[in-house]
C-alpha cells in the first residue's frame, strides 16, 4: 500500500523485504505490541508488519533512536490514519490475529 510504503521511506528502507497487514481490532493490534492500554479499543484497524533494516528517524529522545529488522503499526480502518506504531528485532505474530494479507514482498 502507499501508506506502508511512505511509512518504511521515513523509517529509512525505502524497500522492505516484506509487508504483511491484518485486520483486527485496535486492543488485540497494541497488545501484541505490548501496549498497556489504550483509547477506541474497539475500532477496527490494519495491524501492519513490514520486515527490513530501519531506524526511527523521528527519535526525539536521549541517546541513539531505536532500530530493528521490523516495524509495525496500526491503521485506523475507516480514516486510514496512523495510530500506533513499533520497532523491534521480534515480528509479532499476525497470525494468532486472523487471516493475514501480503501487501509486498521482495
Amino acid at each position: 500500500s502507499q501508506k506502508a510504503q511512505m511509512f518504511a521511506s521515513q523509517m529509512g528502507d525505502s524497500t522492505p523485504t516484506s509487508v504483511t497487514a491484518v485486520l483486527t481490532t485496535r486492543a488485540a493490534a497494541t497488545a501484541l505490541q505490548g501496549a498497556q492500554s489504550i483509547d477506541s479499543a474497539s475500532a477496527q484497524v490494519w495491524f501492519v508488519e513490514m520486515t527490513g533494516n530501519f531506524v526511527d528517524k523521528n527519535w526525539f529522545g536521549f541517546g541513539t533512536p531505536p532500530t530493528g529488522t521490523e516495524v509495525d503499526f496500526t491503521v485506523d480502518a475507516q480514516t486510514q490514519d496512523v495510530l500506533d506504531f513499533g520497532i523491534s528485532n521480534s515480528p509479532p505474530d499476525l497470525a494468532s490475529l486472523g487471516t493475514v494479507y501480503t501487501i509486498a514482498s521482495h
